[in-house]
């Protein structure tokens, strides 16, 4: 995925601003192409996305409801890795196709649509291609990201896209 410099320095802006706003939030710096972080916070290996079995989409849809309670209880990474899967993984190779296939579509295949993933001990960019979650912040900032209902998730999912001011 091409991300331009400016957005790049948005989303660092923004993670600044988070920072400044709670004193036990940090920004991190990776060490070289290491899944050490500066600090505590380490990247985390996803297990492989289950992409059978489960319930079938009518049944999905049929249950679909809207919920503001939320357990504060970790998600099983077996869960989050295939919620992230579902949100915007690969599941097609680059030797099928030029770019990555992805399980959600982009405008003329753009893919230029990033998830930060928050938890309880900091924020994460989900890599889809590596399976894996890169550390970006650490702290827990859930009650600034969203409502004051959702401020207890697990999980909170952020769609992170570039913004075109031109």
């Amino acid at each position: 995925m091409h991300i331009s410099a400016r957005f790049m320095i948005l989303r660092a802006g923004l993670l600044v601003l988070i920072a400044g706003t709670s004193a036990q939030v940090v920004p991190c710096q990776a060490q070289s192409n290491s899944a050490v972080i500066t600090g505590e916070l380490k990247a985390i290996q996803l297990p492989t996305p289950q992409t059978t079995g489960g319930m079938t989409l009518m049944q999905a849809l049929a249950q679909r409801k809207t919920t503001r309670a939320f357990r504060d209880q970790p998600l099983p990474m077996q869960a989050l890795s295939n919620l992230l899967w579902a949100a915007f993984g690969v599941n097609r190779p680059r030797e099928v196709m030029s770019g990555l296939g992805r399980t959600a579509p982009s405008a003329m295949n753009s893919q230029d649509i990033e998830i930060d993933v928050v938890l309880t001990d900091g924020v994460y960019i989900y890599e889809a291609e590596a399976n894996r979650l890169r550390a970006v912040a650490t702290g827990d900032v859930r009650p600034r990201v969203c409502q004051p209902s959702g401020a207890q998730a697990a999980v909170i999912l952020v769609y992170v896209a570039p913004v075109n001011d031109e």
